[in-house]
């Protein structure tokens, strides 16, 4: 029970997190960058508003799969993960796509780990989406055949 009332203060505050700076990172790239017409002002912002809306997406999903664990609603939980996984799943190849047209580093020291860490994220997301159907399934065969799960 503590355990999952602290995980959901973390998520929360993760949130937080990511809503102030979605806030804070314009504000620092506007300096840095020299304006609002600035390439680097652009792309900043750019990752900016993608980062912060899959990090808050994200840890509003979490949130609500420990929420569902004091409920006990498998549907619940099966689809937040489900909306977790297709969060990194369009966010990471769409990173990747912004990142490359937009980097001045085009050797292969720079791109072997990005990909790399991006295929761990694809991985993570169609884990999370086959483990949603899993607990879909489970839930279903539970009401089905009247069972304890």
């Amino acid at each position: 029970m503590k355990l999952r009332k602290t995980l959901k203060i973390v998520l929360y505050s993760l949130t937080g997190f990511f809503v102030l700076s979605s806030i804070a990172s314009p504000i620092s790239s506007y300096i840095a960058y020299g304006g609002v017409q600035s390439s680097g002002f652009k792309t900043s912002l750019l990752f900016t508003v993608i980062n912060g809306v899959s990090g808050v997406l994200i840890c509003y999903h979490g949130a609500m799969v420990l929420k569902s664990f004091e409920t006990i609603s498998f549907e619940n939980m099966s689809n937040s993960l489900q909306q977790i996984g297709y969060t990194l799943l369009s966010v990471c190849p769409l990173h990747n796509i912004i990142n490359y047209f937009t980097a001045a580093v085009r050797d292969a020291a720079y791109w072997i780990p990005t990909l790399g860490y991006s295929l761990i994220i694809v991985i993570l997301g169609f884990f999370l989406l086959a483990i949603s159907q899993i607990i879909k399934k489970a839930d279903y065969y539970k009401t089905e055949n009247d069972l304890t799960i």
